[in-house]
């Protein structure tokens, strides 16, 4: 993955094979953040079709406007408009959704990372352009917008306390510069690569 690459070999402890991806789940030094993980590995799908809001259902639930999300630990719903949502899994292990002909996977498409960590907003200042901590908007919302001049779709996950945070996902094309340009710009907060196991743990606190 993306940022597994950009960080140093010997930095990495632990690795697993996690739906065919060699995924670092823990690094030798994950500081005390902000951390960066990649989950570029987990199922993320894509659902579209004029009649989404009868799609609620199998444990499913589509939320009814544009930047609501319906989320627990294991998986965010996002609704993106009128005909689309999104759905992203937080564990590799998918649910499934039977009768939704509707459904894309788009894993393999698009990168995804997440920031977490009480700088995270500061860092994210320095990134983009968007209102990110909008107090109009009560977390969690998404959003769509430019990362890095890059269209990304962004799952604003907590924007308070020490565990705020988010994750966003672009095209997997842009995976190596991204994550160059957000470690970069994350020196100052001291920002580290994190594996899976402490993104887990970061998610089952604030979902």
């Amino acid at each position: 993955s993306a940022a597994n690459k950009q960080a140093k070999s010997g930095d990495v402890v632990k690795v697993e094979i996690i739906n065919h991806w060699r995924v670092a789940t823990r690094y030798k030094n994950e500081g005390h953040g902000p951390w960066i993980s990649d989950l570029s590995h987990l199922p993320r799908w894509d659902v579209q079709g004029r009649d989404i809001d009868t799609l609620s259902g199998h444990h499913l639930t589509i939320p009814p406007f544009s930047g609501m999300v319906a989320a627990d630990a294991s998986k965010a719903v996002s609704r993106m408009n009128a005909t689309q949502a999104e759905i992203w899994h937080f564990t590799p292990k998918e649910s499934s959704l039977p009768g939704m002909p509707s459904l894309t996977d788009i894993t393999d498409a698009q990168a995804c990372l997440a920031l977490y960590g009480p700088p995270t907003f500061s860092l994210m200042e320095k990134l983009t352009s968007l209102d990110l901590n909008d107090p109009v908007k009560s977390a969690p919302f998404f959003v769509q917008g430019p990362i890095c001049h890059v269209p990304c779709r962004i799952l604003l996950i907590k924007k308070s306390g020490d565990n705020k945070g988010l994750i966003f996902s672009f095209s997997r094309g842009y995976a190596a510069d991204m994550v160059k340009a957000v470690l970069s710009a994350g020196e100052e907060f001291s920002l580290r690569p994190a594996g899976d196991g402490r993104f887990n743990r970061w998610i089952q606190t604030v979902l």
